[in-house]
């Protein structure tokens, strides 16, 4: 897969797919850095790597049927959740990789303003590794 426009994005929760609903999906992986700087590094910062974090921003058109959306954020709020996301809703590939990780459900969301889409934007740091599965 070369250059793509996100029309397809898998999104899975808690061993469901979710894709019907999904409509922005971001993973953010972020490693922190440490200064190592000394009277050696001749007036220059000095950085190495230090741990990984990511945080996953998901939003989906609400639902409140049972089993779907909102039961499911609900009903696993304060614990944790197997995330999956593929650029594309087909078989992992090496060009349409799975991002796997475990996230920790720290909100759930209700409301919207009168008229419009009801949708639920969450945001849940992760917790523990990312695998990037190709096959």
């Amino acid at each position: 897969m070369a250059v793509y426009s996100m029309t397809a994005t898998r999104v899975e929760i808690a061993g469901t797919n979710f894709s019907d609903h999904g409509v922005s999906a971001d993973l953010s992986i972020d490693v922190n850095t440490l200064e190592t700087s000394n009277f050696a590094s001749a007036g220059w910062t000095e950085m190495i790597a230090g741990m990984k974090s990511a945080t996953v921003n998901l939003t989906f058109n609400d639902d409140f049927a049972a089993s779907n959306v909102d039961a499911t954020i609900w009903s696993n709020l304060g614990a944790s959740v197997a995330v999956k996301l593929r650029p594309v809703n087909t078989t992992t590939t090496a060009t349409n990789p799975e991002f796997q990780f475990t996230a920790l459900v720290t909100q759930h969301r209700f409301g919207g303003a009168v008229g419009a889409l009801a949708q639920k934007a969450i945001s849940w740091p992760v917790t523990g590794a990312i695998t990037r599965a190709t096959s």
